[in-house]
């Protein structure tokens, strides 16, 4: 996209008495995108109006049909409509044939078996620079945990790693770890468990397998399943247990839930409801508090290892009457 010829003049600056005119967009880098974004807007509602079900991230595409013919049929079109508005396509990068599989924005998008999964190029990148962190540990810098293999992990096991490069010092110097084995387990646990955990099936996540009601006081936990069959879970708490937060023991009731249900839950896309808000953003995220944190990694493993889809949210407390009951 060029300016119109006669306002060339208007973008530029003053400096010194003298005006200096810009001779491409001012603050690109930042603007750029936006700008370009917002002056696809109109192709892209023209698009979707005449059916196209197309999704745009800046000048990178993807879209789909029902079939190989209207996916073909939406391809000519758009190609068609993109020549015509004057854009200049990138033949070499682009795919105007319908495939069931290709890489988008990082990403491997298979409709075939309806699953997203990392490049095979990225893991193999992320690979190598976990073992050299690992064999350095110690011993390595801000920069090289910021590195681009670092946003394919999910927050709740990186949560010590982030801690590390928030409260560095500068990004070229060696970081000062609080919880060294905590990062090293972290590392390791992704160097053995990134391939296995790579694919992503899309398909079945809306409808549960099974679902389960957890609730605690300070007095005792209890849980039960509704799917499958209706298992039942309750257990007492110590006074060294009782005498803990709120959170810790929702998130505690949760983890021994799953381990009493593992049999039934194995393999299988769970809906969990707890009335606890915060409960639901440490599974998600993690935790800043160590004992928290230690929890939500125990539930990300046990669900890692049993291949269990755990879906946590949050409900009303008035909605949890089933486990009334198992609390007194």
């Amino acid at each position: 996209m060029t300016y119109v010829l006669n306002n060339k003049h208007i973008p530029g600056f003053c400096w010194n008495n003298k005006f200096y005119c810009f001779t491409v967009l001012a603050f690109g880098l930042s603007s750029a995108p936006y700008l370009f974004t917002k002056c696809l807007r109109p192709i892209v509602k023209y698009w979707r109006e005449n059916g196209v079900d197309i999704v745009l991230y800046i000048d990178d595409g993807l879209g789909m049909g029902k079939n190989k013919q209207e996916a073909s049929e939406c391809s000519s079109f758009v190609k068609t409509s993109l020549l015509e508005a004057g854009f200049l396509i990138n033949m070499d990068k682009s795919i105007f044939e319908p495939v069931q599989c290709l890489e988008w924005l990082g990403l491997v998008w298979n409709s075939s078996d309806f699953s997203i999964s990392i490049s095979d190029r990225r893991i193999e990148n992320t690979i190598t620079s976990l073992v050299a962190v690992l064999n350095d540990f110690p011993n390595f810098t801000a920069r090289t945990l910021s590195q681009s293999w670092v946003t394919c992990i999910t927050s709740s096991m990186t949560r010590y790693l982030h801690w590390a490069i928030e409260n560095r010092v500068k990004v070229d110097l060696k970081l000062i770890l609080e919880c060294p084995d905590c990062v090293f387990d972290e590392l390791s646990f992704w160097l053995n468990n990134i391939l296995r955990l790579n694919r992503k099936h899309l398909a079945g996540h809306s409808f549960p397998h099974v679902v389960v009601y957890s609730d605690a006081s300070n007095v005792a936990a209890g849980a039960n399943s509704i799917g499958i069959d209706s298992n039942i879970f309750h257990q007492m708490w110590t006074l060294q247990e009782s005498i803990q937060s709120s959170t810790w023991r929702e998130l505690q009731a949760i983890l021994l839930a799953l381990m009493s249900f593992k049999n039934c839950l194995r393999n299988k896309c769970v809906r969990w409801h707890t009335d606890n808000n915060n409960c639901v953003f440490i599974v998600q995220k993690g935790s800043t508090e160590v004992h928290l944190q230690e929890i939500a990694m125990n539930i990300f493993k046990l669900c890692s290892k049993l291949n269990i889809t755990l879906d946590v949210v949050w409900i009303p407390r008035s909605e949890i009457l089933k486990l009334i009951i198992f609390k007194k």
